[in-house]
């Protein structure tokens, strides 16, 4: 695939980015595949059918195709927060992932989407991750020692390697995307370094599903942490609204949307929205 812009040839490797809107969608029956039921959780209160799209008041609908962004994109199918919406709902998007032979994976299991393989960083180069499975960051990201001992305790080793990274920013205006509808961040603490490389004056979310810790929990979390409020911070100083906590993710929605607003109201009017169990929330129907 072709690379352009600042980036030259040295990173990110794009994959389908002119033929994605143009792929098979892999199963139109495709089950829900968030670890947690997010994507169920975000199918009934925002985008439970065609007229979340419509504008209050004028009566017209977007005819144009929703986009989505995932950031931590692993495979593209396992525990994935954007392949329901992709596959059921024939949504286009952005998916990007660090390591090499996640991403070959994730080319595969989602043709449907543009890929980007590498890692986010504040500025083009290379950058030192730890991989364990699906579990990977850089420290100089965020992602702390803590976090490293406590996945690998007794179960997991990581080891390191080093992958092309470059600025969000970069990504998002080589991949040709201003605004998606859905953001899924989850990249282990690594959260708030990564917002920190977004232009918001080119780029912009309806709803985000952003995983950062409940600050309600022990102070030896809060202060591991601690990045999280940078994230937090950034978001707020945009304009995005903090509307409550889903599963281990918080829910971010932009005032300037009419629908994302209307669906932060339909979460807070259910009491039950934030406190489905995970069997409540999961879909095992076979693709």
């Amino acid at each position: 695939m072709t690379q352009s812009g600042a980036l030259g040839m040295r990173w990110p490797t794009f994959a389908n980015l002119s033929m994605a809107r143009h792929a098979p969608r892999s199963c139109r029956d495709t089950p829900y595949r968030s670890q947690l039921g997010e994507d169920r959780f975000l199918a009934k209160y925002f985008f439970r059918d065609e007229t979340w799209r419509c504008f209050h008041g004028g009566g017209r609908c977007s005819n144009v195709t929703p986009t989505y962004l995932e950031l931590g994109a692993h495979d593209g199918s396992e525990f994935s927060n954007t392949h329901y919406f992709a596959n059921r709902l024939g949504w286009d998007g952005l998916l990007i992932e660090a390591v090499p032979g996640s991403c070959a994976k994730l080319k595969r299991n989602r043709p449907e989407a543009v890929v980007a393989c590498g890692a986010v960083c504040d500025e083009v180069g290379h950058i030192t991750f730890m991989v364990s499975g699906a579990i990977s960051g850089a420290k100089k990201m965020g992602m702390s020692q803590e976090h490293l001992d406590a996945w690998s305790r007794g179960r997991h080793r990581f080891h390191s390697m080093r992958v092309p990274c470059a600025p969000l920013a970069d990504i998002l205006r080589v991949a040709g995307f201003t605004f998606v509808d859905f953001l899924s961040l989850d990249v282990e603490e690594q959260e708030s370094a990564v917002l920190e490389t977004v232009n918001f004056r080119a780029f912009a979310f309806g709803v985000a599903l952003i995983e950062l810790a409940d600050k309600s929990k022990a102070l030896k979390v809060r202060e591991r942490f601690a990045g999280d409020d940078r994230a937090r911070a950034i978001l707020r100083d945009q304009g995005y609204r903090f509307v409550q906590r889903v599963r281990l993710n918080e829910l971010w929605v932009n005032p300037n949307v009419t629908w994302a607003v209307a669906g932060a109201e339909r979460v807070l009017a259910d009491p039950e929205a934030a406190q489905v169990s995970h069997s409540q929330l999961r879909s095992e129907v076979p693709c």
